[in-house]
């Protein structure tokens, strides 16, 4: 990641997204070294930090020519729709029972399977997912036929590992994505996407509506999360500004918090890196997304693939907000990495300029074959 970094500012032209970074990078120097304790534990937390950032600039510089129309958009699309085929496998794998799955307990000696795919954590796995469904969705507009088909196959069969992970968030997040990308695209886009996306969606739901259900039953209060909420605000007032230190939570919390001593942090992801990394260190490491966010609305009302990802990104929002805000492992591990790989890959299609048709644009029937191409 790191060496990726390096190519992406030495090759890129103008000014790397990435570069926003900075500050945070300097705040968790400056904060490693003289406010918090500097022990391994906060330089492994730092470490997942820095590599984060590395793969915002990792997407940015893979992705710099990927746009959805041309032969890297094509490959991409089918790296995706393998990503998801692999996932799929393992979980109707895990589903009957063929390889282990992740068990809740009933009552009556019973459990309900969560699938985790390759993943070690059924929610990592339907995190996962929606980012990558935020990547395709924009490759379901190409001009090319084939990564037409191959990000639409993906899309919808990524629904179905989405559904067998009993995560509550996730479904309806995925759900709501695709719902909104349906309804924000413009009338002279692709009718067979507002068609297939909800229909997609209203047959994977019928399918697992009683797993869906299943879940909500195992846990309707949703366990210890107030408490734990509760503990990671009080946490927060405490030392507002600059944390506790990074990957501290548990260690420090815990020490008087018996839930929080058993391994859960809080179940908020923005609450969670306020705690450890401060006020100061969350607005640095947050604040490159948001203005991501902020150029996605300026654009969404382009009709070239630039505005494709602006419409993904604005329609995939509403799902991330509320998985990071009801879970803590959007900003742990593997999930981070992936989902700073999604936003760099998409913050630099941001910065493309307004697509000019060429004199040699073609019409007709040979715009038809180029479709097709």
């Amino acid at each position: 990641m790191a060496v990726l970094a390096v190519c992406c500012l030495l090759t890129e032209k103008s000014r790397p997204s990435f570069l926003a970074f900075v500050p945070l990078g300097i705040y968790l120097l400056v904060s490693t070294s003289f406010l918090w304790a500097g022990n391994l534990e906060q330089l492994a937390g730092v470490q997942q930090l820095l590599l984060a950032v590395c793969a915002w600039a990792a997407g940015a510089w893979l992705l710099r020519d990927a746009g959805t129309h041309g032969r890297q958009g094509r490959l991409f699309s089918f790296l995706l729709l393998i990503l998801v085929l692999v996932q799929l496998s393992y979980a109707v794998l895990q589903f009957f029972g063929i390889i282990g799955g992740n068990i809740i307990p009933n009552e009556d000696g019973g459990g309900l399977t969560r699938v985790s795919g390759s993943l070690s954590n059924a929610n990592n796995l339907g995190k996962v997912l929606v980012l990558a469904t935020l990547l395709l969705l924009p490759l379901t507009l190409s001009n090319n036929l084939w990564t037409r088909r191959a990000s639409l196959c993906g899309v919808l069969l990524a629904l179905i590992p989405i559904a067998l992970t009993g995560g509550r968030a996730v479904a309806i997040g995925a759900v709501l994505t695709l719902l909104v990308w349906a309804l924000m695209l413009p009338g002279k886009k692709s009718w067979s996407t507002k068609i297939l996306l909800p229909l997609g969606v209203s047959v994977v739901g019928t399918l697992f509506a009683a797993s869906f259900v299943a879940r909500f039953q195992e846990d309707p209060t949703g366990g210890s999360r107030s408490g734990l909420t509760q503990v990671a605000l009080e946490q927060i007032a405490a030392n507002p500004l600059f944390g506790i230190g990074a990957n501290s939570y548990v260690s420090v919390v815990g020490t008087f918090d018996p839930v929080t001593g058993s391994g859960l942090p809080v179940h908020n992801s923005f609450l969670l890196m306020t705690a450890e990394i401060g006020l100061v260190g969350a607005v640095l490491l947050f604040g490159p997304l948001a203005a991501t966010l902020v150029h996605a609305v300026r654009h969404h009302r382009r009709t070239d693939y630039v505005g494709d990802y602006a419409r993904a990104l604005l329609a995939s929002t509403p799902a991330i907000i509320l998985i990071a805000a009801t879970g803590w492992g959007m900003t742990s591990g593997h999930v981070m990495t992936f989902w700073f790989f999604t936003m760099g890959a998409v913050a630099q299609q941001l910065k493309r300029p307004v697509e000019q048709p060429s004199q040699g644009t073609l019409t007709g029937p040979a715009n038809a074959a180029l479709r097709n191409y």
